[in-house]
């Protein structure tokens, strides 16, 4: 799963979060697409790009982050690397993705 939107959808349901989706500045040309989370208020909610909102959720699904080796490991014994995928080369993507993965299935 690469499309940024549809991981943050599954990380968030993974959590146990309800996310509601909007757009900031509609039709200005700066419209900004996000999520917020049911019943917390107008605040964004993005760990791929806030990092309080990003250890929250590893604290939140008990993921292990390892500064020195470059991964995170989830609690379905999955690891995540980051600096081995082109287009998800950041700590950030590498959290969201294993929470992502902890996507309780249908």
């Amino acid at each position: 799963m690469t499309d940024d939107r549809a991981l943050l959808e599954a990380a968030a349901r993974a959590a146990g979060y309800s996310v509601v989706p909007y757009t900031w500045n509609r039709g200005t040309g700066w419209d900004h697409d996000g999520f917020r989370l049911a019943g917390q208020g107008d605040m964004e909610w993005n760990p791929l790009e806030d990092d309080g909102d990003r250890y929250r959720l590893a604290r939140t699904l008990g993921l292990r982050i390892d500064f020195q080796l470059r991964r995170v490991l989830n609690r379905k014994g999955q690891t995540f690397d980051w600096g081995d995928h082109p287009q998800l080369d950041d700590e950030a993507h590498a959290i969201v993705r294993a929470a992502a993965a902890m996507e309780p299935k249908a």
